[in-house]
């Protein structure tokens, strides 16, 4: 199965050939029979986009089956339908055909349009905000790169790999300095010149200097994972700001990195959700000032031009109508061939043009604005100027 991440979602958005049908299933893992309640549901999508193809695109018969001949043989891979996660999302379009087992359970939906399909997947993206773990210990170093949905080890060279090694660098260098004691006491000299809380902290400075680059670039929580008094020393001597006040504490060194997965995420989670909750609370500042556009057309307007800095999802789909070359939007009550869906324009532009997306549950945006929202709650956003 393909992987989904940034890369893909660009593929998806930048993704202009027409028609562009996209399907989005909830499906079951594993589960006995359940894989052929499945394929039945993925087969009734395709005819449902079968039909919508002729009946609202004027496709001919043998033009709509090349097009979705690719995903129907998946209908025949039996082990495909055997391992599956909370969601399958499809998209298919003239040479073009992606099929993504996600950990989202998605709302059903069958979608023809002039662009995929994108506002269901912005709560699996927002679960692949980042996060590190450090494990500690003075025999062994390892750091974790995270999110709500895995965790995984990173081998950075320039990481040391115990504190003998650092010690055994650090007394070379007071040797050549020429501050180190002589004679036979000079193997030893690490343990002479320091502390073993100076020694510690003479790690934990080559730890970090190993890991600022990355970390800063990054700009995620950093959990550290070891006994207490390891993280006291690290938190003095470390420059990255954004260490988690709680710990994993404990030996993590032989801990299976599901359960450190585990416990890092009841560490980290609050502060993921913190951006959003942020962003909303932002929001609510601004609602009496201009920054802030709300309902599809204004929204998709200030979209089209750059000018989102956040956008707030409420709904996966909206109305539908037209963004005409000079930037107006009209809404259509009646289907039209070439009608798209406003709050998907929206957040393809949004995307592509560096801001960013957060899905709200029903009723989030009216409980922070509730009088200037009242029926327009399908979307909002602030805007950058």
């Amino acid at each position: 199965m393909l992987p989904f991440n940034q890369e893909t979602l660009r593929e998806l958005i930048d993704h202009e050939g027409r028609p562009a049908v996209s399907i989005y299933l909830p499906t079951q893992q594993v589960k006995p029979l359940q894989d052929e309640q499945d394929r039945i549901r993925f087969k009734n999508a395709l005819d449902q986009a079968a039909v919508r193809l002729q009946q609202q695109h004027g496709f001919a018969f043998g033009n709509v089956e090349r097009l979705l001949g690719p995903a129907r043989l998946l209908l025949d891979d039996t082990k495909f339908w055997s391992n599956q996660s909370q969601g399958l999302a499809v998209f298919i379009a003239p040479d073009f055909f992606k099929a993504y087992r996600l950990p989202v359970s998605f709302d059903e939906h069958v979608i023809v349009n002039h662009r995929f399909h994108i506002p269901p997947l912005m709560t699996f993206f927002e679960s692949l905000r980042r996060f590190f773990v450090l494990a500690l210990s003075q025999n062994e170093v390892k750091i974790f790169k995270g999110n709500k949905l895995e965790l995984e080890e990173i081998n950075l060279s320039d990481l040391p790999h115990d504190i003998q090694e650092v010690l055994r660098f650090d007394d070379f260098e007071k040797k050549r300095h020429g501050t180190a004691n002589s004679g036979a006491g000079m193997i030893h000299a690490g343990e002479e010149l320091y502390s073993k809380k100076e020694q510690l902290a003479t790690f934990f400075r080559h730890i970090d200097e190993a890991l600022l680059p990355m970390l800063t670039s990054e700009k995620a929580p950093l959990v550290l994972a070891c006994v207490d008094y390891l993280s006291a020393i690290y938190r003095q001597v470390s420059r990255y700001s954004l260490i988690l006040e709680q710990a994993i504490t404990g030996n993590p060194i032989h801990t299976p990195i599901k359960e450190l997965h585990s416990r890092a995420l009841e560490i980290v989670e609050p502060m993921l959700l913190s951006d959003r909750d942020a962003a909303l609370e932002h929001f609510g500042e601004l609602s009496n000032t201009e920054r802030i556009v709300y309902g599809a057309a204004d929204v998709l307007k200030a979209a089209y031009t750059s000018r989102i800095e956040t956008l707030f999802l409420a709904s996966e789909m909206g109305p539908r109508g037209e963004l005409t070359t000079e930037g107006k939007v009209e809404i259509h009550a009646d289907s039209r061939p070439d009608d798209e869906d406003l709050i998907n324009l929206a957040t393809i532009y949004t995307l592509q043009n560096g801001g960013q997306v957060f899905t709200l549950e029903s009723g989030e945006l009216q409980s922070v604005t509730p009088t200037r929202l009242t029926g327009t709650g399908e979307v909002a956003a602030i805007l950058r100027y």
